[in-house]
């Protein structure tokens, strides 16, 4: 029933459609094949190949932030996070992006598109159901930018919805400050990768922040962290 269920979603979402690869909708931060335009200049963040394009300095800060923890933890563990990538942040989404989103990125890698901070705060809590928090923003900018590494990364293009979103969960939880992330994952103190009783792409779907939690949780208890992405990259872990 659950198998059904999910391919119903996919045919729902448009997850079928070559055009439409991965968006999920209500989530929050997604995975979007979008024709976004470029960032008009913008600002390098440091020890990274990511340059932001935002009206806010304070905006900027908390990008970088988040992208630097992100491309930090993606070489941490033996992951390639060379790819180039424009954030540009705005008032609004591109056209076509659900209501409940903070965030999107293009189907190649190259270009991020993020909410600032005075429009990402009125949907914080619809995202991580507690008040904005410039932590938390900058742990969406980190999630959108590990998903926008795996892009560009040779052969994890191929990686389906749950090994996507995986990898760009963990990577937004270790982003946080300790503080924080104990408060997101006592919001869902029983969530458990393998042992929801639900297949991990349904999971995804109707609780997507509970999957972040089990996800997080699941690659902590990982003996060897980065053989373990490095089996999720090759599609020897999470295929769907």
């Amino acid at each position: 029933m659950a198998k059904e269920r999910i391919h119903a979603l996919r045919r729902e979402c448009g997850w079928g459609d070559p055009d439409r690869w991965f968006m999920i909708l209500g989530a929050g931060l997604l995975l979007a094949t979008l024709a976004l335009p470029a960032a008009a200049g913008g600002i390098a963040c440091e020890s990274t190949r990511v340059v932001v394009a935002a009206e806010d300095p304070a905006d900027v800060r908390a990008v970088c932030d988040g992208a630097a923890s992100a491309v930090a933890f993606l070489a941490r563990h033996r992951v390639d996070a060379l790819t180039p990538v424009e954030v540009r942040v705005a008032g609004e989404l591109p056209a076509g992006m659900p209501s409940t989103a903070v965030g999107c990125c293009a189907s190649d890698g190259g270009r991020v598109y993020l909410l600032d901070y005075a429009a990402y705060a009125g949907r914080q809590r619809l995202l991580f159901n507690l008040p904005p928090d410039r932590a938390f923003y900058s742990a969406a900018a980190a999630h959108e930018v590990a998903h926008a590494m795996l892009l560009g990364s040779s052969g994890a293009h191929r990686l389906g919805m749950v090994a996507h979103e995986y990898v760009a969960y963990v990577a937004m939880f270790d982003s946080l400050p300790p503080a924080h992330r104990a408060r997101l994952l006592a919001l869902h103190p029983s969530a458990q990768l393998d042992t929801e009783g639900v297949q991990p792409a349904l999971l995804l779907m109707l609780d997507p922040m509970r999957f972040g939690a089990a996800a997080y949780r699941h690659f902590e208890r990982e003996p060897d962290p980065a053989g373990f992405l490095g089996d999720v990259l090759s599609g020897r872990a999470l295929a769907e």
